[in-house]
């Protein structure tokens, strides 16, 4: 007698993997980051500037930054940052000098200050040298 459903040959079904819950499902924003001009020579950022973010606030900070002038870019809206947040400012610095304009970063975030400080580039934000 022949069974009525025959088992498949060949290799098992992977069940679907399931969504881990994140953050952004309880409706906060945590990868958010925004860079906007506020008035001449004036930038003001503001959310996440980390990891997570980087990768589009390097592109929007440097379409900002004026040539040939004085910027002061305001940080103190930045909630959160981390070592790849310092990065976007060391590279913002580092195209600002190759445009002979000087920044002054304002308000920077304890954690970027903190990971600067351990990697000797605090007086890079605070000095620009």
């Amino acid at each position: 007698m022949r069974r009525a459903s025959r088992m498949r040959r060949g290799r098992p079904r992977r069940p679907k993997p399931v969504a881990e819950p994140t953050a952004a499902d309880d409706g906060l924003e945590v990868d958010q980051f925004s860079i906007q001009r506020v008035a001449d020579g004036r930038l003001e950022a503001s959310g996440v500037l980390g990891y997570v973010t980087a990768g589009r606030a390097l592109p929007a900070g440097l379409a900002l930054i004026p040539k040939g002038a004085t910027c002061t870019i305001d940080l103190s809206r930045v909630t959160e940052a981390d070592s790849a947040g310092l990065a976007v400012l060391v590279e913002w610095l580092a195209t600002a000098k190759s445009r002979d304009t000087v920044i002054h970063y304002q308000g920077i975030p304890a954690q970027i200050l903190a990971v600067a400080r351990i990697s000797d580039l605090e007086s890079l934000l605070t000095d620009g040298h």
